[in-house]
């Protein structure tokens, strides 16, 4: 399992930091793995126990992986049943007054363990040391999309909204839509929420584009040359087609997380496609308007959604989740939290334990 082995002759399992185990001693192989999405035993790392109790109880496995920095505080265990092919909490096996049977272990035929540890999050008393911006974030995309759908309707049906409202909107558009959205993105890209991060950044930079463009042309009537100026519906479909696939990926991650954030990319996709297609129809211009509407809303709700349910520490408006997931908009990336767990477990020296690793 280690790729580098301080032991020229490899064809042989090779005991480091103890003695050899003789025949008759007892010898079992611990393989465990840290669970997480595609993780399995055969992505599991091992140790071997050696001498362990012939018939072995839950406290003899919860000693012998608290001795080898297996087990330790924000960490569950589960034994595999081999005969259930399930696992059962420690805890659970202990209540059961289950045992393992050992004693037809040995050096030649080593008996295994399989453990499955679960990364329980940080404890109740401890002290969040950052904030989650996912609510400023979310609420920022849902008065963008009101707006943009605001002007949608005025153009419409001229007169609807006042022709001062452009400047409102051009405005808004830059600072709430993109400044807001990428300060979001990157506060939450530190907090190790790839989903929030990635989704914020990369719509914060697509209105800060929007925004910059609306003020230019309604601030200073930018460009000046008339052979820029007028409709351009294959260049924003290329455009939105690209967010489009962006968007398509984001719902697919969606799937592993909530209800409520399945919506509101299911809705943002076909406000995309409303809009690619409003190039060449009118109808589908409406489309666009009111599906604008229903998606600023929902927004609007997973804002709330998230605010309410942070500050009470509990679910007072429903998610809907699909796993253990609390964040409304939040998936996380292996860099910060997850792998150095990963890479803790996986490299374990084993020093001042009985057991060796290969």
């Amino acid at each position: 399992l280690f790729p580098r082995s301080p032991f020229k002759n490899h064809s042989f399992l090779q005991f480091k930091d103890m003695a050899q185990p003789t025949a008759a001693q007892r010898v079992v192989l611990v393989r465990y793995f840290l669970d997480r999405p595609g993780a399995c035993l055969e992505s599991s790392s091992s140790l071997f126990w050696n001498d362990p109790p012939a018939v072995c109880y839950a406290r003899d496995v919860s000693a012998f992986l608290k001795s080898t920095g297996i087990l330790v505080q924000g960490i569950s265990v589960q034994i595999r049943l081999q005969e259930f092919s399930s696992y059962m909490n420690l805890e659970a096996f202990d209540l059961a007054g289950r045992s393992l049977d050992f004693r037809h272990s040995s050096a030649e035929t080593p008996g295994r363990l399989d453990v499955r540890l679960t990364h329980e999050g940080r404890p109740e008393h401890a002290k969040e040391s950052s904030s989650n911006l996912v609510p400023l974030g979310l609420f920022a995309f849902a008065m963008t999309a009101g707006l943009e759908s605001a002007m949608t309707l005025s153009r419409l049906r001229n007169g609807t909204i006042e022709r001062p409202f452009a400047v409102t909107y051009a405005v808004y558009a830059f600072w709430v839509g993109g400044l807001v959205q990428l300060v979001a993105g990157l506060y939450e890209a530190a907090r190790n929420n790839i989903y929030g991060g990635t989704a914020f950044i990369a719509f914060g930079c697509f209105w800060l584009a929007n925004g910059t463009e609306l003020i230019l042309t309604t601030f200073l009537a930018v460009p000046l040359d008339d052979e820029l100026k007028g409709e351009m519906p294959w260049g924003l479909f290329v455009r939105d087609l690209y967010v489009l696939i962006f968007g398509l990926a984001l719902f697919r991650q969606t799937l592993t997380m909530n209800r409520v954030s399945s919506i509101i990319i299911t809705l943002l996709c076909i406000w995309l496609i409303a809009g690619i297609v409003s190039g060449w129809s009118e109808g589908f211009m409406w489309l666009k308007m009111i599906v604008g509407w229903v998606l600023s809303f929902s927004a609007l709700y997973a804002f709330g959604a998230e605010l309410t349910n942070e500050v009470h520490q509990r679910e007072v408006m429903p998610m809907f989740p699909v796993t253990d997931n609390a964040e409304v908009w939040g998936a996380c990336g292996k860099g910060l939290a997850l792998q150095p767990m990963v890479i803790r477990l996986r490299h374990l020296s084993g020093k001042g334990s009985s057991y060796a690793n290969f």
